[in-house]
This record gives C-alpha cells, structure tokens and sequence, in this order.
C-alpha cells in the first residue's frame, strides 16, 4: 500500500520546487547567456575599433605612398638626384644651395598638411640628404646605422613599412617607424635615390591609443613577418597567431581577435582577459544565489501559513465532485467560498465543465439535424458538371471543322452553362433558371445530334418563380440522351404542372426506354441511400443510376420522404421520370 502524504506536505514540497529550482536554471542560463553576449559583443567590438584602426593605418600608407611616388614627376628632384647617383658615398661634398632650397621646398609642399608625418627625407647615391628641417638633421649619410636602406632597394620601388628603430642621420638620436621607397628613374628605371617619410610617434599613438578594449587589455600592431610595430615598449606578446577565439598566454585565458590589411601588409591583435568578460557575470551569479537563499526561505513560510487555506476548498470542490459523479450534473461549486487564486480558477473550470456536459446531453437531437443536413451537402456537392470539358472539344472540333457562325450558339450556351455550374452556394433557384440551363445544354447537344434530336418545353410562366434545387433536371434529360437515344431520334419534352398542391415536373422521352427488369434494378437504385465516401461523380459522366440516385434523395433530405423522382419506361414507348416538390416562392408556401 502506498505511504499517504497529506496534500499540505505535498504543497510545501511543491512550492520549495517551483521556487528552488526556477532561480537556479535561470542564474545558470543567465549566467552563461551573460557570458556569451559578453565574449561575442567584445569581440564585435574590438574588430569594430581594428578595422577603424585598420581603415586610418591604411589611410595613413595611401598618403605616405602617394608622397614617395610624388618626386618622380618633378623633373629639379629626378635631375638632382640623378646628378649625385653615379657617385658612392664617400667624403664630404659641396653642395650648392639652389638644391637644398629646391629639394627643400618639394618636401615641404607634399607634407604640408599632413600632421601625421614627422618629416620627409631624400637620400642620394653619394651619400648626400636633403631635408626640410636641416638644422635636424645631418647633411650626409652612410650605410652603418642604416640597415633599413637595404630592405628598400630590394623592394624595387614598393613602399616598404620600416618596424621602429633608431635614426642616425638625425643631429639627435630618434627612435621612429618609417615608410621607404626607391626612386627609380622614370625613363632608364636605373635606382637614382631613396625617398623615407618618418611617421610622427606622437600622431601616431595618439590614433592608436583610442583603442580601449578592457583595463587589462592589449592591443599591438605587426607586420607579415611577425615583427612588432607598436607599441614599441611592448616586449611580451604571443608569438603565434592562433586565429580568432581564446589562447592560454602567461597563466591567463584570452579573447583573442585579429585583422589583417592586405593593402599595407599589418596585423591588428587585440587580447581581452576572459577574467575582465567573466567579472560581471559572476557578480551576477553572486547576487541570483542571494534572491534564491531569501525566496525559498519566504517560501517556506507562505507555504506552511497557507497550506491549510489551499486545502480547505480543495476539499470543498472535491465534495461537489462527488456529487457530479453521482449524476448530479446541475450541482455547481459556490465561488464566493473560493479565492481568487488557481483553486478558484479550478472550481471555476469545473463549473464550466459539468455545464457543458449538460450542453453536450441536450445538444444530440442538434447534432443529429445537423448530421442530415451535412449528408444533404454531401449528395448535392456529387453533381459536378464535368460534361463541359467534352463540350469544349466538341465546340473546337466544329470550328476547325465547319468554320461556320453555329459555334457563336455553342460558345453562348457554354457560357450560361458555366456560369450556372460555377456558382457553388448550395441554395434553390428558380425554375426560370433551371429550364434556361437546361435549354442551354439542349442548344449545345442540338449542335451534336443535328436533327436526330428535338426538345419540347411546357412550363407555364406562372411556375417560373418557383423554387427548386439546383442541378435538377438536367441529369435527367442527360440520361435520357445517354440511354435513350435511337436510330429514329429522340424528343425530350419537359412538362411543369401542379398536382395537390405540390409542383410536379416531368422529363419524358420517346427513346428506346428499359426493359422491366432493368427498370427494376433503377428503381431499387433509386430507394438505396448513397455511400458517404467523400467522392463526387464528374458532371456528364454516364450516369448508371448514381446521379438519379443522388436527386431522389437530395429530395427527400430537403422536404421529406413524401417528396422525390419516380419513374416509368417501356421499351415502346420510352421513359418518364416525376418529380414532385413542395409548391414554394421565395420562403413562403404557394397555395393554389
């Protein structure tokens, strides 16, 4: 046997639950989405301010290249230059000062402007340097102390970023990053000097020290080959690159990211210690146990203080249960004994569920009507006028074939035809329209049969408005042509009359009629209720007793079984079919 624990125990464990293990899922998954949306919004962010960086530093090379590439258009610097190219470095030249004003005066015109740039110098093959500020720098220079120069020429007249080093052809010694091109001749494109641009340091970290990514954050530039750009201080950086994500460096986990600037050949790194992402997360964390520890506690105490109150009408709708099970379906809960929590939502609901069982009981005489109203859709939704796709062959036939006016008739029936089918309400029509469909049908059969066939109609214009359902003689008069048609012809005559105060139209033929034992089998056809498979005949199939089946009953389902088709035939003298209907105009009844 199972232990009984009472419903009270049963609350207060409930509510320890609810409460516990709610705020541990959420400060786990809070904790761990924090943690996600920090790595990925730091990392958005740090390739955000690298590809600034990347878009200046490369702004930056664009007018350093487009400075260097400048003295090869000015022919005083080509012909200075190329006048002091043939000569090696060596002793000291007298060097006239219309060439120091005139190389002056160019590298002053293509810096002006560009405070990024320190200053711009020309070297000669001789040895000889021309400069703006020549109070700065020295008037000569030699291969020792500039080992970049040789890096340059190599470089065959590309733009060559220069990592940090210290200058000797300044009067004092600097320590600069510098981009280098060697002036090659336009015409000979024999190497006639070296243009160098030194970057201002102080423009320059002040670009780069934009770039906030946490406090313990770094941030560095290098070329392809590894070598270190800035800052020129850092000494201890990671000497691989491990591509986008986080790298174990000096005892520390790091949000690494890097961008590579295909146009000046640097890499942009940035480093985030995962501990600076993870600091708010945690004190997140810290602060979610806290809410827990206090909510469980107060719910401990609700729960102990209301248990009795939830029990109390817990047990008073389980009464009223009781009753219910007993057949009692019209015993109600009291809500103004519940409150207004999920107890009363409860009684509530059962309120409503023992009153719609009362409904559902007294809705079964409902259901029934509207089970015979849906077969009555059901019958009526099988007659499908597919008859006119053979139509529309038959009228392309005739045109290709006769090229004559009698296809307008054709088309012109067809037209009313479909318009009549296309309609799909399931609702009466007068007889005026049902005999102007059925005459539009004739008219096109006419076209087929020629003379072999005739038509007589006799409808008093009196029954015109008469009500009748939809699609009701032309099946009839369709059967007649399928199964009455001889080699004399056949005359389709359709009569409207009253008979005791109902409508009676008849559809009769002179045709080959049934033999009796046929017309047996039509008639027990005709008592025999339709199968509800779903499936619908298609309109002009042949009829073998379907269609006559589905009208005599659609019949009866409208007005009752004192109303449907009836029929007659002998093989002499052909087929009546009767059909009689309740005498209707608009929602009123006809009296004679």
């Amino acid at each position: 046997m199972k232990r009984y624990i009472s419903i009270r125990a049963k609350f207060i464990t409930l509510f320890v639950l609810l409460i516990t293990i709610p705020f541990l899922i959420s400060g786990i998954s809070t904790y761990n989405k924090f943690a996600e949306e920090t790595e990925k919004n730091s990392r958005a962010y740090s390739m955000q301010i690298m590809n600034q960086v990347k878009i200046n530093l490369e702004n930056t090379i664009k007018d350093a290249d487009r400075i260097t590439v400048a003295p090869l258009y000015n022919e005083d610097v080509l012909r200075i230059l190329e006048k002091h190219s043939y000569e090696e470095p060596g002793e000291e030249k007298l060097i006239p000062s219309a060439e120091i004003t005139k190389m002056a005066r160019v590298a002053a015109s293509l810096t002006l402007d560009q405070p990024g740039i320190e200053r711009m110098i020309f070297f000669t093959g001789d040895g000889i340097m021309y400069s703006v500020e020549e109070k700065l720098t020295q008037r000569y220079w030699n291969e020792k102390g500039n080992s970049w120069m040789q890096e340059v020429l190599d470089a065959e007249g590309r733009l060559v970023i220069i990592e940090p080093h210290e200058t000797t052809y300044y009067k004092r010694s600097e320590r600069v990053i510098s981009a280098a091109r060697a002036l090659n001749h336009p015409a000979t494109g024999q190497s006639i000097g070296v243009v160098k641009i030194d970057f201002n340091m102080k423009e320059l970290e002040a670009l780069l020290s934009e770039v906030w990514l946490s406090d313990n954050s770094q941030f560095y530039l290098t070329k392809d080959n590894g070598e270190l750009l800035f800052p020129d201080e850092l000494v201890n950086f990671p000497d691989t690159d491990p591509g986008d994500g986080t790298i174990d460096w000096n005892g520390q986990t790091y949000l690494y990211t890097t961008m590579h600037s295909k146009s000046t050949k640097v890499n942009i790194h940035g480093l985030i210690p995962m501990a600076d992402l993870q600091r708010g997360g945690k004190e997140i964390v810290g602060f979610t146990i806290l809410i827990s520890v206090i909510s469980l506690i107060i719910a401990y105490l609700l729960a102990i203080f209301t248990s009795e109150r939830l029990v109390r009408p817990i047990r008073y709708l389980q009464s009223r249960m009781r009753r219910v099970k007993d057949g009692a379906f019209s015993e109600r809960a009291d809500l103004s004994l519940m409150n207004r929590d999920e107890i009363g939502q409860l009684a509530q609901g059962f309120n409503l569920m023992v009153t719609e069982v009362e409904r559902l009981v007294k809705e079964v005489y409902e259901t029934k009507l509207r089970e015979r109203e849906a077969e009555l859709s059901a019958l009526q939704s099988q007659i499908n006028p597919h008859f006119l796709y053979n139509t529309l062959e038959l009228v392309s036939m005739q045109a290709l074939k006769e090229r004559n006016l009698e296809i307008s008739d054709i088309v012109a029936s067809l037209g009313k035809m479909l318009r009549y089918t296309v309609d799909k309400q399931e609702r009466p029509v007068q007889l005026k329209e049902e005999i102007r469909f059925v005459h539009a049908y004739l008219q096109i059969q006419l076209s087929r049969h020629g003379e072999k066939l005739s038509s007589e109609m006799y409808v008093d214009p009196s029954f015109e408005s008469c009500l009748v359902p939809k699609l009701l003689l032309q099946p009839l008069v369709e059967n007649a042509l399928e199964h009455g048609m001889g080699n004399s012809g056949l005359t389709i005559t359709i009569r409207a009359s009253v008979l005791d105060q109902d409508l009676l139209l008849t559809v009769q033929d002179n045709g080959v009629g049934m033999p009796p034992q046929r017309l047996l089998e039509v008639r027990e056809q005709m008592l025999c209720k339709p199968e509800r498979d779903g499936s619908r005949p298609k309109f002009g199939d042949t009829l073998k007793g379907y269609a006559i089946k589905n009208i005599h009953h659609r019949i009866q389902l409208l007005y009752g079984v004192e109303y449907g088709l009836s029929v007659e035939s002998d093989e002499a003298s052909g087929t009546l079919w009767r059909i009689r209907l309740p005498l209707r105009w608009g929602e009123l009844e006809c009296t004679m």
